[in-house]
């Protein structure tokens, strides 16, 4: 009988590994206790909050509160690494946690700001020389620096983030870099290339009639005048061949001539398309050589309309082309009216898109513009300020205008009318020579 009842009793124990059955929780191992504290700035011991706190191995994570406390509550004893992060400032990290029977742990923390720096060198675009005595500097905060001799700078004790910077100096155009982000402790570098200002000394406004005339200086240079390789498969067989022009200097109007400007000049309204700030059109080349033989008797400056060369070179941008094939760029939506350009069937204001190097507006589309010459093939013998003389019927004008494709609008596309023709698409812009 006991023998049965020691066999029972065994299969019962058996039974029991076999069910699963699990060896009961200490009382020291119940989950009683508790991390608590609260996290600083460690330079200003101000509180922070938004703090987020991460205990391992358990993944559990609490955010401070205003006052920059946070707890961790029902834990069980053993061993954790706590975690706090927060933008702008370094990680802290304590892998050293041991948690007694129905502990408390006070737990301060101190966080110190991450401290990021930018540093490089500033050279000149065009040559490449390091410029010294750049003012390099983080909007917004204020922080600003000058690059030594050799071009260097460095921003140091920068906070964590997203920054803007901005470099000037005398001379040049502003470099601005936006969308900077620095993370913690990093040290970012960052090479500025800035690009000399283009500044024509001799510009100019002329007052007349009340109304003021802006004229742009050209320097004077040599540029290659034709179907250059930026135009591709577009160029027409009338634009080659490329040939090597020299041309001295001379001033250029930096907008089209407006309706305003040739009513107090000429008297007239002959446009189409009305509106004070709308280029003048429907002149022929013979009223507009008059308006500059007027012009001239006002100022006592001598007026007239640009050569072909004088032309292209400043729709080109002048010593300062960057070749495009556009006058302003390869993008013509952001340089011309044009006839798919939604230009909406009508002249536009000038100077209402994207100016070209030399600061010209409208040098491609809105209007066609009259040169001096006479139309007909290149020689590619006249090289040096070249006038074509008579030998066509029909005058040179340039630049396309809102009814015409982008093909028309290109620097060097050319195109001629007869000098009394008349067009609603036909304007011009005057030249003076700087001699």
């Amino acid at each position: 009988m006991k023998k049965l009842l020691y066999l029972l009793t065994g299969l019962v124990l058996t039974a029991g590994v076999f069910t699963g059955c699990e060896k009961p929780e200490k009382e020291s191992e119940k989950a009683k206790s508790t991390i608590k504290g609260v996290v600083t700035d460690k330079e200003t011991g101000s509180p922070l909050s938004g703090v987020i706190i991460t205990l391992q191995p358990t993944g559990k994570q609490v955010q401070t509160a205003e006052d920059g406390t946070y707890i961790f509550e029902n834990l069980k004893v053993g061993s954790y690494t706590l975690q706090a992060q927060k933008d702008g400032y370094d990680d802290y990290e304590n892998a050293e946690i041991k948690l007694g029977v129905e502990q408390t742990l006070v737990l301060d923390i101190e966080m110190g700001e991450s401290i990021c720096a930018l540093e490089g060198k500033v050279t000149d675009k065009k040559t490449g020389e390091p410029l010294s005595g750049v003012t390099i500097e983080i909007q917004l905060i204020g922080k600003q620096v000058q690059t030594a001799e050799n071009g260097i700078y460095r921003l140091d004790s920068l906070k964590a983030g997203t920054y803007t910077l901005k470099a000037q100096k005398a001379g040049y155009v502003d470099y601005i870099k936006e969308k900077i982000k620095l993370i913690a402790s990093q040290t970012l570098p960052l090479d500025i290339e800035m690009e000399e200002e283009y500044k024509a000394e001799s510009d100019y406004t002329v007052t007349m009639y009340g109304l003021n005339l802006e004229m742009v200086y050209v320097e004077g240079g040599e540029f290659e005048m034709g179907a250059t390789a930026e135009q591709g498969n577009d160029a027409y067989d009338d634009e080659k061949p490329v040939r090597t022009i020299k041309l001295d200097g001379y001033h250029i109007g930096k907008y089209e001539v407006t309706q305003a400007q040739w009513k107090a000049v000429m008297g007239t309204e002959p446009s189409y398309y009305k509106g004070d700030n709308l280029p003048v059109e429907k002149v022929s080349w013979e009223e507009a050589q008059e308006f500059c033989r007027k012009l001239s008797r006002a100022t006592g400056k001598k007026y007239g309309l640009p050569t072909e060369a004088q032309w292209e070179y400043a729709a080109r941008g002048g010593n300062k082309s960057q070749h495009y094939k556009y006058a302003g760029g390869n993008d013509i939506d952001e340089v011309a009216w044009y006839r798919d350009g939604h230009s909406g069937s009508k002249t536009h204001p000038v100077g209402s898109k994207k100016a070209n190097e030399l600061g010209l507006y409208d040098m491609s589309g809105n209007v066609w513009e009259w040169c001096s010459d006479w139309y007909g093939n290149y020689d590619e013998n006249d090289t040096e300020n070249p006038q074509r003389s008579a030998n066509d019927s029909r005058r040179v004008n340039r630049g396309g205008g809102w009814d015409f494709p982008a093909v028309s609008c290109r620097v060097s596309n050319r195109d001629g009318n007869t000098p009394d023709e008349r067009y609603g698409d036909l304007g011009f812009r005057v030249a003076c020579s700087s001699k």
